[in-house]
């Protein structure tokens, strides 16, 4: 039987698709809705500046590839991400790839005048650390994670930074009210120009008010998986998200934040974000290096709701 399925003369080409999408793509597609870059193409580049991309190699000794390395979580900590209503998946985007994804070609933190990033699911630093090097207009950047090697790596990262460059930064170390609330923060400067990445271990739904309220850009990369028993943990954040983030604050999202507001029952609170388009070509990441489409969202509490819970447009 196999030999005869192996016989056969391949299908006809499928015709091509609506929005310019041809048959041989839809079996490239990423993330929902996107076609994947052309693994063959220049890629996208947006090169970052040789001053940040020397500093970040000393923070982590040089290390450039993480394959083997303890990065796993464990069955306590993927208990209480599936609580949460998310998994534990490690991925990161490229160094270039954030250099373009909060330059002008994404959330534009420079042009936006942003001076609070927050970054969910921060894994071992490397994002926080280097926004804080490279954008100088942040004024404070703090990075949670839960997955205690992955932050284990982060905060040896800050320390190598502090120890490389004692002239320039600051650290200090704090334990707060138990093991996932341990946390360094990285100052630089002094009173009113003093600046700080913070890098917190902590739960996605620990994160307090005040940091939320605060942030004027959000990186949510966690995976948020559809499922049984996930809809209130969704239904929690994206509640969370609709009172606490300020007008105009941006995120860009492993998920759609749509998609999660369609789920949701009724009597949740309805969607304050628009759609924020991003660069076409998407951002260089550790799954994807020509390109992963992130989702782009602004806060607009002056305009109508995009989205009320439930609802299919």
């Amino acid at each position: 039987m196999a030999q005869a399925i192996l016989a056969q003369a391949p299908p006809a080409p499928l015709p091509r698709m609506a929005l310019g999408v041809s048959a041989d793509q839809i079996f490239a597609l990423g993330a929902p809705g996107f076609v994947e870059a052309d693994p063959a193409a220049e890629p996208d580049w947006e090169p970052t500046p040789p001053d940040v991309a020397s500093v970040l190699e000393v923070a982590y000794d040089g290390r450039q590839v993480w394959i083997g390395e303890p990065l796993g979580s464990t069955p306590s900590e993927d208990k209480q991400a599936a609580s949460a209503g998310t998994c534990l998946t490690y991925g990161e985007v490229h160094q270039d790839g954030l250099t373009k994804l909060l330059g002008p070609r994404g959330l534009d933190l420079p042009g936006r005048k942003s001076r609070c990033l927050l970054e969910l699911g921060s894994g071992r630093g490397r994002l926080a650390l280097q926004a804080f090097l490279q954008f100088p207009e942040l004024r404070t950047v703090l990075g949670v994670e839960l997955v205690g090697s992955r932050h284990r790596a982060a905060a040896a990262a800050a320390v190598r930074l502090q120890e490389s460059f004692p002239s320039r930064f600051a650290l200090e170390a704090a334990c707060g009210g138990g093991r996932r609330q341990a946390s360094v923060r990285l100052t630089e400067g002094a009173g009113e120009s003093a600046r700080r990445c913070e890098l917190r271990m902590a739960d996605l739904s620990e994160v307090p008010d005040e940091d939320l309220k605060s942030a004027d850009a959000i990186l949510l990369e966690v995976v948020m998986p559809p499922g049984p028993g996930v809809v209130a943990a969704h239904s929690r954040l994206c509640s969370r998200l609709a009172a606490l983030c300020q007008h105009g604050c941006v995120i860009a999202a492993y998920e759609d934040l749509h998609t999660l507001w369609r789920a949701l029952p009724q009597g949740a609170p309805e969607c304050p974000f628009h759609k924020l388009e991003l660069c076409d070509g998407g951002y260089a990441t550790s799954w994807s290096p020509v390109g992963h489409h992130f989702h782009g969202f602004v806060c607009d509490r002056e305009r109508s709701a995009s989205i009320a819970p439930g609802a299919w447009l």
